[in-house]
């Protein structure tokens, strides 16, 4: 990489790592493409530094509500219909499709339909119409692939105590609405600090 910018250190580097030929005459194999173990982690990684990122913003509010450092917290998980409806949005407008059309797709799928169809289209219409321009390619790839929120938090919850300086966490993810559950959305659990 280094050879177009500084082509003469390059040959230089490439002699020193013992190479009798010019780095310049090489030709390099184009590396194989990312196995799905190693995309998940990669993925995995993304979401958990997201994650503290928002933790540690939220701890700072925290500190001044307790009084102190916070000891333990409650992550509460978004509720599978949230995810459920951000992969119909986003299926909706990568196909292609107008935002303001959804609504009456939005109606007709199986988990709006019953007693919650109504709080599910509000939900729609407040928080997550905003939040779909809001999230990245990369961020609707999570959210439309296999990545499982509960289980990359639950598996890192040392790491994840140790960095917020946390005695205890723990991962929320029922399908009813419990506590501040009903605040987080995919990508962005709620984290109630103790």
């Amino acid at each position: 990489m280094i050879s177009v910018a500084t082509p003469h250190l390059a040959e230089d580097w490439w002699k020193l790592l013992g190479n009798e030929d010019l780095v310049a005459g090489r030709v390099f194999e184009t590396p194989s493409p990312l196995t799905s173990e190693e995309l998940a982690a990669i993925e995995s990684e993304t979401y958990l530094r997201s994650f503290l990122e928002q933790a540690r913003k939220v701890s700072k509010v925290a500190v001044k509500h307790l009084g102190g450092n916070p000891r333990s917290a409650t992550i509460h998980i978004s509720r599978p219909w949230k995810r459920e409806l951000a992969r119909a949005a986003i299926t909706h407008i990568d196909s292609g499709e107008n935002v303001k059309s959804f609504v009456k797709i939005l109606t007709n799928l199986p988990f709006a339909q019953g007693e919650m169809r109504g709080e599910i289209i509000g939900f729609w219409g407040k928080r997550m119409l905003p939040q779909i321009f809001k999230w990245s390619d990369e961020e609707k790839a999570m959210i439309c692939g296999s990545l499982d929120e509960s289980t990359v938090l639950k598996e890192a919850s040392t790491f994840i105590c140790s960095d917020l300086g946390l005695n205890s966490i723990d991962v929320e993810a029922g399908v009813d609405d419990v506590g501040r559950s009903s605040s987080a959305i995919p990508l962005a659990p709620s984290i109630v600090y103790s």
